[in-house]
C-alpha cells in the first residue's frame, strides 16, 4: 500500500476496538455474513462491474484495520478497492461447500 492509495486513517471507535479484540480471540467467523445465489442471464463482466461499483460507493468495503506494531489500532480507507472475485462452473452442493470453507477460514481485518 502506497501513501497515494490511502484516502483516510482514523483511530477505531471503542465498539470497533472491542470487535477487533473479540475477533483476535476467536476464529473470526462471527463477523462473516454470506449470501449464496444463482445468477442466470448475466455476463460475468456485468457482475464484476456491479461489485466494483459497490466497492467504490461504500468505504467500508475499501477499508482495513491495522493494529500490529501500532500503539493504537486504526481504520484505513483506501481510495480504490479491487474486488477479489473468482468464477467457475460447479454444482449447487459444491457452492455450499465452498461457502462453508470460506466461512470457516474467518475474516482477516487487515485486508480490504
Amino acid at each position: 500500500m502506497n501513501k497515494e492509495d490511502i484516502e483516510s486513517i482514523v483511530p477505531l471507535l471503542p465498539a470497533q476496538q472491542f470487535m477487533l479484540s473479540a475477533s483476535l480471540k476467536s476464529s473470526g467467523s462471527e463477523y462473516v455474513q454470506q449470501l449464496l445465489f444463482q445468477v442466470k442471464s448475466l455476463e460475468f463482466t456485468d457482475i464484476l462491474n456491479g461489485i466494483t461499483t459497490l466497492i467504490a460507493s461504500y468505504e467500508c468495503l475499501r477499508s482495513q484495520v491495522l493494529y500490529e506494531g501500532l500503539k493504537q489500532p486504526v481504520w484505513v480507507t483506501l481510495r480504490n478497492g479491487k474486488p477479489q472475485v473468482s468464477a467457475r462452473e460447479c454444482s449447487w452442493d459444491d457452492m455450499q461447500s465452498e461457502k462453508d470453507r470460506i466461512r470457516n477460514q474467518g475474516f482477516n481485518l487487515t485486508q480490504e
